[in-house]
């Protein structure tokens, strides 16, 4: 018999967040906590050309550091607002999947 493992649920967060880290994608993430967890994870076990960025500023990965202000273009200066990067950019098919994918559910909801 195979021994049971068993997982709180921030590590069960951290592994549902990793299985979602995409490769050759710029992530940004606080110093510390599960969201940078998440994203070591997935570097370390199926993505090993993800790059990110923490708050104070350090990028993570050397072949990622030109890649942020491409980033900042497409995700931030390339769009009016919030609403507009969501409808352009990511689509209402991949943000229901994510609302769909989600374990905890945290801060503000209406």
């Amino acid at each position: 018999m195979s021994e049971q493992l068993s997982f709180t649920d921030i590590e069960a967060n951290i592994c549902t967040i990793a299985g979602m880290i995409e490769e050759d994608k710029l992530y940004f993430a606080q110093m510390a906590g599960a969201p940078l967890m998440a994203i070591l994870l997935a570097k370390h076990s199926r993505t090993p050309n993800v790059g990110y960025v923490v708050e104070e500023g350090a990028v993570g990965a050397a072949e990622m550091q030109g890649k942020t202000d491409e980033y900042l273009d497409k995700w931030v200066h390339g769009v009016a607002s919030h609403q507009e990067m969501l409808d352009t950019l990511v689509g209402e098919a991949k943000l229901e999947q994510m609302r769909q994918a989600e374990t905890v559910r945290e801060g503000y909801y209406e």
